[in-house]
């Protein structure tokens, strides 16, 4: 494969792959089929590509092959009733609400759902008498978009896990990267710096979550084949180095901020910046299939010691933290140097099988309709988002139609099938960059058709396709410049007048942003009415996962499943307080009661990395009998802690101070080091609870009576 080629990410890779099938596409049945066919199957392998994403073969036929006829069918319904223009409209709001319903599901379901609603857009375009055949087109088209898909996915298996792994070791060595960055902005006094250090921190940690479980997704299917053994091997490291990194923020602040404090974070954000650029090289390397970013590297000569950082703290009681700091950033190098080896063709055996490795699939292709019946009330976020992109597609039909300048009315209703998403912050972000990408399309399109011959405004409408679905999820302002471009020259094609068109777009696409926009205060979805059910759902997995750290006799398949659900109910807690910040000002939820429980919540998370630490590096020092007792006792605590009941328990805990450090190292007393930190999750667990259940009470009432909804 070319070099240039390999630097390609996933997404780049598959917007490719969807551009060169849906050109095979409409070659193909250009060539055996009438125009009028072959542009009905050509949209019909459009609606198959929108759920064609990066994945495992099978999954990725079963649904484009689902969206497509899907969207066929709900093409077929439009058609036959438009002699009956009211009643269509009608039957737009009838499809898009049961369509959107699939919303159940979670976001796998999304892009099918999205074919749907595009089915209907593109249904208002065609020909009212040709509603059989359109449908019958759409439906061959989809079957051929189908076998492509399979067919390249098949082919581009093996590099679609080289890419994930890749960007999971890339992402984590950006985690690396923005801990340096909040070491260095520490204030005893959070400033503006610090707070956006924080907050990039927070999105790394996001960003190397969904790389990770996008990863695992692709290669636990594929073991024990040796490639992917080696794969597994790398992302298992990456979820320990990430566990690392999370205690690495333990005791820092009993340091202070005097020069000494000062000095010591900034060799360790030293340190974290080169591990986390040895991480980045290697995640270069593997996507590039180079071996030249394998050679062992001697941390101990490259890495910044603490000696002076001993030094200046000489006779003071925080110099006991050293080595604690220091045996941190030792393991963290440990985890590089065996990424790094895996990387140069080492390998290791599995602490877990493949049957317990796929646990933590989470691409399954089952969709229980028993899901559906959670969401069949007012207080779901779908089905309000449902009934409200109904109406707003129904209005917005009966406004089109009525407007004395819509020639293209369907391009109005496709703004707001893109822009209305389920939240207000969403909707938000789609409008702007919508409206935007539009202009400039227009402005691109108004310079290429005088300029440039038809042959190459077709290779440039293909290459419009592949950017459309390739930045869809990563830059929508792309998504947006390359859709209209493509719309704009499909309407060229077939009709070379296109002047008024280019400023009717515009207008349009404007009208159906605003009408979005407005639709978004219908039923909203206010993040404080699914921040009650995410906050008990995260005491509940914190809970979980600290019965499972404190237990010994738990599989290390238990600690991680329980590991991974607690990541995951946090991670729903913090976007939707990071989205909650574009809604009005009456309906926002407590910020600084949130804020204090994830902050507490990953502290808690934190603290018990460094118990399973101490208990698998230090367990041949460790005294069974007093350390199971200690286990049990901190394990009720902990769940008491963070009991959902008004009372948390005894909230008195030993403060976390210098003096109360250990006087001897882990490595020689484990110990001692172990019930302190134990003592130190209680104290987090219960300061998380107390912040959680202050932030409940917030959440369901408001003067003593029930929210309404």
């Amino acid at each position: 494969m070319l070099r240039w080629a390999q630097r390609l990410p996933a997404y780049v890779v598959n917007g490719a792959v969807v551009a060169v099938g849906i050109a095979l596409c409409q070659l193909i049945f250009g060539l055996v089929a009438s125009s009028g066919f072959a542009q009905a199957a050509s949209m019909g392998a459009v609606l198959a590509s929108l759920p064609h994403l990066t994945g495992r073969a099978l999954p990725t036929l079963r649904r484009t092959l689902t969206g497509g006829l899907l969207a066929s069918f709900a093409t077929l319904l439009v058609l036959a009733a438009a002699p009956y223009p009211a009643l269509r409209g009608l039957i737009v709001a009838q499809i898009a609400f049961v369509a959107l319903l699939g919303g159940a599901f979670g976001p796998r379901a999304g892009p099918m759902v999205f074919s749907v609603i595009i089915g209907i857009v593109f249904s208002l375009a065609q020909p009212a008498s040709v509603a059989l055949e359109v449908a019958f087109a759409s439906a061959c088209g989809v079957v051929l978009y189908s076998g492509w898909a399979f067919v390249s996915a098949k082919c581009l298996e093996a590099r679609y896990r080289v890419l994930a792994v890749a960007t999971a070791v890339e992402a984590a060595g950006s985690l690396l990267q923005a801990r340096a960055r909040v070491l260095l902005a520490a204030h005893p006094e959070e400033t503006a710096d610090e707070t956006e250090a924080r907050f990039d921190q927070l999105n790394d940690e996001v960003q190397l979550a969904q790389a990770l479980q996008g990863a695992r997704d692709l290669v636990y299917p594929a073991l024990p084949a040796p490639r992917a053994s080696v794969h597994a091997g790398t992302l298992t490291r990456l979820a320990e180095l990430r566990e690392i990194v999370l205690t690495s923020r333990l005791d820092l602040d009993l340091l202070g901020d005097d020069s000494a404090a000062r000095f010591t974070r900034a060799r360790l954000a030293v340190a974290l910046r080169k591990l986390g650029a040895a991480l980045t090289e290697l995640g270069v390397a593997q996507r590039e299939g180079r071996e030249d970013a394998v050679a062992a590297h001697d941390w101990p000569e490259e890495l910044p010691d603490f000696q002076e950082a001993a030094r200046l703290l000489e006779g003071d009681e925080r110099a006991r933290l050293l080595p604690v700091v220091a045996l941190r950033l030792r393991y963290l190098s440990e985890e590089v140097d065996a990424i790094r080896g895996l990387r140069g063709g080492r390998t290791e055996r599995h602490s877990l099988s493949p049957e317990e490795l796929s646990q933590s699939v989470v691409d399954a292709d089952t969709w229980p309709l028993s899901t559906l019946s959670e969401h069949l009330t007012l207080r779901s976020p779908v089905l309000r988002h449902a009934v409200r992109s109904a109406l707003a597609l129904t209005t917005v039909y009966y406004v089109a139609y009525a407007l004395p300048w819509t020639t293209k009315p369907y391009w109005m209703l496709l703004s707001v099938a893109v822009v209305l998403r389920g939240t207000l912050d969403d909707t938000l972000s789609r409008r702007n960059s919508r409206v935007l990408g539009t202009a400039i399309g227009c402005v691109l399109v108004a310079v290429l058709l005088p300029l440039v011959a038809d042959p190459w405004l077709k290779v440039a409408f293909v290459v419009a396709v592949g950017a459309a679905h390739a930045f869809v999820n990563v830059r929508y302002l792309l998504t947006a410049v390359a859709g209209t471009v493509m719309a704009l020259l499909q309407a060229h094609f077939a009709s070379p007048q296109l002047g008024f068109l280019v400023a009717e777009r515009l207008l349009d696409t404007v009208i159906g942003a605003l009408f979005a926009w407005g639709f978004s205060y219908v039923l909203p979805s206010w993040e404080r009415r699914t921040l009650p059910a995410a906050i008990e759902r995260a005491l509940e997995a914190l809970r979980a996962y600290s019965a499972c750290s404190l237990t010994r006799s738990a599989s290390r398949a238990e600690q991680r499943l329980a590991r991974q659900r607690a990541y995951d109910a946090l991670a729903v807690v913090a976007a939707a307080l990071r989205r909650s910040s574009a809604e009005p000002k009456r309906v926002r939820p407590p910020v600084p009661e949130l804020v204090s429980t994830l902050d507490h919540a990953q502290r808690l998370m934190a603290h018990l990395s460094s118990v399973r630490s101490l208990l698998t590096r230090r367990s041949a020092r460790l005294p069974a009998e007093q350390t199971d007792a200690a286990l049990l006792q901190a394990r009720e605590r902990i769940a008491q802690g963070l009991a959902l009941g008004v009372a948390g328990g005894d909230s008195r805990t030993r403060a976390l101070s210098i003096p109360n450090l250990p006087g001897t190292s882990a490595e020689r007393e484990p110990l001692p080091w172990l019930e302190r930190r134990l003592e130190a999750s209680l104290h987090d667990a219960r300061l998380a609870g107390t912040a959680a259940r202050d932030a409940l009470r917030s959440l369901t009432s408001r003067d003593g009576r029930a929210v309404s909804p």
